[in-house]
């Protein structure tokens, strides 16, 4: 068992949608699993490891960095490591001496051995969407790939997300809060790709382009509809096509594998989760952006080079290892093995 201290008096309804994601399972709703792994303590001298209770960059954006510091600092006086959750599309890199940063994307070669990669917790959609079960699909002897996304190119789509960048990227104290990173117009580079692969003469492609993100559904009819259509289509295809968004990361990446099928990632410098103990290239075709022009002809080679067999055993793999390893509860777990043998409990 793994003892955390945390603030829990800042537990409360106002902050449950900014809360550590482990925090979540312990106190807001009891998960039977992560139970037997993790106990909160009241006591700070008998933890194991301090838990910063909220995401650093929304408690920085509310001028509550005073607080973490507080936090930090008594931690540092009982000599006991901490965990940040660094959240939204940028995190926060953090420098300070006994920092474990868990955080969705960034850059891999800027982060450090103590940046921690989760993924994005979803809702298992065969489950909140499709209202059916797994099951693999005839991979074909033609590669086919879906996607079905905000993939746009011309001067009022560039414009629109050099705008939305400098907006966040502002001077003043939010600035602070997050990490910086260089203008990505990730519409306009999905476009890109997904072009060439439509034009590749021995891919099969099912692209839905959307000139919005989640097609600008204003209605939950509409939203429902979008949700559907997105999940229908990595179903109905072996491969999807994934590249970052706003953060550098893909939520997409997770929900591919969610359905069991095998995603086709754009190395824009990613780190992924649990890389010391997950061989991504054995789950995923992951791309270099260097190699992204020459994308067809790889996923041609990828496909090629396994037996229809053999990619009905990948849908498969890629759904266990969701299930086992990128659920909320299974990625804890593993976190609770990775972390164990550095508590200080015996």
């Amino acid at each position: 068992m793994i003892k955390l201290f945390t603030y829990t008096d800042w537990l409360n309804s106002t902050n449950r949608r900014a809360v550590f994601p482990l925090l979540f399972d312990l106190h807001y709703q009891t998960d039977s699993v992560l139970n037997q792994y993790y106990s909160l303590t009241n006591s700070l001298e008998e933890a194991d490891f301090a838990v910063f209770p909220i995401d650093y960059v929304a408690n920085c954006r509310q001028g509550g960095l005073e607080k973490f510091r507080q936090f930090y600092s008594l931690a540092q006086q009982q000599d006991i490591p901490i965990w940040v959750y660094s959240g939204g599309d940028f995190g926060k890199t953090m420098e300070e001496e006994g920092i474990w940063n868990f955080r969705f994307g960034g850059f891999d070669q800027k982060m450090t051995a103590r940046d921690l990669i989760m993924p994005s917790f979803i809702d298992d959609p065969y489950q909140s969407v499709l209202d059916s079960s797994f099951t693999a699909i005839d991979p074909g002897v033609v590669p086919e790939i879906g996607f079905v996304g905000y993939a746009q190119q011309g001067i009022g789509q560039y414009l629109g997300n050099w705008i939305n960048h400098l907006k966040d990227h502002a001077p003043g104290p939010v600035k602070t809060c997050r990490d910086a990173q260089a203008f990505y117009s990730a519409p306009t580079k999905r476009y890109q790709y997904l072009k060439r692969l439509e034009a590749h003469p021995s891919i099969d492609s099912n692209f839905i382009f959307r000139n919005k993100y989640r097609a600008g559904a204003l209605t939950d009819a509409d939203r429902q509809r979008s949700i559907q259509e997105f999940y229908e289509n990595i179903f109905e295809t072996v491969y999807t096509f994934c590249l970052r968004g706003r953060g550098n990361f893909s939520v997409r990446f997770y929900e591919a594998l969610a359905m069991g099928r095998i995603p086709v990632l754009i190395d824009t410098d990613c780190r992924l989760p649990l890389s010391t103990i997950v061989d991504w290239n054995q789950h995923a075709l992951i791309v270099t952006e260097k190699d992204a022009p020459k994308l067809g002809d790889r996923l041609l080679a990828f496909h090629s080079g396994f037996s229809k067999e053999k990619l009905v055993e990948l849908q498969q793999n890629n759904r266990l290892l969701w299930e086992h390893k990128l659920t909320r509860t299974g990625y804890f777990k593993e976190i609770y093995h990775m972390f164990k043998p550095k508590a200080r409990q015996s």
